[in-house]
């Protein structure tokens, strides 16, 4: 009598997936965490066609044309350069809904004749 072979049917390991999947969960999770947002009245401008969204510290610019940066307010554009360089290299802007166009045409300028690489302007995605 010659004695069956039977043939041991291994399970992919599952668990160890699954680990994996709640591991990237937290890490996306702490990573991406939202920045603290501008005033409860205030209002971003529109726009229907923004393809990304930029997340992270933003510099705000206020109805007056002040310049707020993580709580702190500044008086000068050279100002906040002075004491964030990081954002020479890549400055994510918000402006006040009713702030004149001239008005943040003229701010966004200045951050670019200040030596900014990159100018990320933030709106509202309307529409």
């Amino acid at each position: 009598m010659i004695a069956s072979r039977r043939r041991r049917v291994e399970r992919e390991p599952t668990i160890a997936l699954i680990n994996i999947v709640f591991l990237i969960l937290i890490f996306f999770m702490v990573a991406g965490t939202l920045s603290k947002t501008p005033k409860a009245a205030f209002e971003l401008v529109s726009s229907g066609s923004l393809e990304c969204c930029a997340q992270g510290d933003t510099v705000v610019i206020s109805l007056r044309g002040d310049l707020v940066y993580e709580g702190r307010s500044y008086a000068s554009l050279g100002g906040l350069l002075a004491e964030n360089p990081e954002l020479r290299e890549v400055s994510r802007v918000i402006p006040a809904r009713a702030l004149p166009a001239a008005r943040l045409i003229a701010i966004l300028q200045e951050f670019q004749a200040a030596g900014v690489k990159r100018l990320i302007l933030i709106t509202e995605r309307s529409g």
